[in-house]
């Protein structure tokens, strides 16, 4: 993984999983559990989550 892959699995993991399983809860009334797979990440997806 390069540095561009590491700084978007940083923001990622650090401002918008937060908000994304904030949304989530929100919806279900439920956390649900959502991981990501550090391994298989790759930086040019376009979708955060």
């Amino acid at each position: 993984m390069g540095l561009q892959e590491k700084r978007l699995l940083k923001q990622v993991l650090e401002e918008q999983l937060p908000q994304t399983k904030a949304e989530i809860k929100e919806i279900c009334g439920a956390e649900i559990p959502v991981e990501i797979d550090q391994d298989s990440f790759i930086g040019t997806h376009t979708c955060p989550i």
